[in-house]
């Protein structure tokens, strides 16, 4: 009787335990899950050589008392709670929204956010700024070409400022290369020029081997022409 008196004991000190532990994993996640909010207006998703605009509230502090810290890449205030993030190498980062209490800091807020390259897209036009689609097109009108232009993908938020780098023009007639530009600039050199004034009907064009600077080095999809 006194044995089975201990384990009685025993399970009941067990249960008031795991009842306790249960209580501080519950109360922990209801104030980890406080009211705060991370605002980043483009589509929750960071960029590589950009500044990424973020701002923060909670419900209940003003700005001087929560701050924002992240795990990967750096974080620049530029107003009371407004940041810009700088993205790493990284291709992921935790932002947190934090409560400094004394020594202590308290997780209002956390959310992952994946980090991606610009959506960017090189295109051939002319003088007239006239945007020349890849595949099938004109002798006459290609050979009005004069620039290779980079821009965003359509309802990009964030202004980006870039310059083309490098890039590699190709010709290639039945099969073979006939010519092979290494290229730096976004205007068309002459020599350039003057084979283009020499193409014949199914000969390729490749623009190819586009890389773009804009804080970090990015490469963009080649275009490939075909001469009608």
């Amino acid at each position: 009787m006194q044995s089975y008196g201990r384990k009685q004991g025993l399970n009941s000190r067990l249960k008031y335990i795991y009842l306790s532990v249960f209580i501080i994993i519950l109360l922990a996640g209801c104030r980890h899950s406080s009211n705060a909010v991370i605002g980043n207006p483009v589509q929750n998703i960071f960029y590589h050589g950009v500044s990424n605009p973020v701002e923060i509230a909670a419900e209940g502090y003003d700005c001087g008392k929560i701050d924002l810290i992240c795990t990967n890449g750096k974080l620049t205030k530029t107003g009371d709670c407004n940041y810009m993030f700088s993205a790493d190498s990284s291709d992921m980062t935790e932002l947190k929204v934090v409560k400094i209490s004394g020594r202590d800091t308290v997780v209002l807020k956390s959310n992952k956010y994946r980090i991606d390259n610009i959506g960017l897209v090189a295109y051939m036009s002319a003088n007239d700024s006239k945007e020349f689609p890849t595949g099938m097109i004109n002798k006459g009108l290609f050979e009005k070409c004069s620039d290779l232009n980079i821009r965003t993908e359509l309802n990009f938020a964030i202004d980006v400022k870039f310059k083309v780098n490098s890039y590699n023009i190709i010709i290639v007639r039945n099969n073979r290369i006939l010519n092979n530009f290494i290229c730096s600039t976004p205007k068309l050199s002459e020599d350039v020029k003057s084979a283009f004034s020499k193409l014949q009907k199914d000969d390729v064009v490749l623009i190819a081997d586009i890389t773009v600077i804009h804080g970090t080095r990015q490469k963009i999809a080649p275009l490939e022409f075909i001469i009608q």
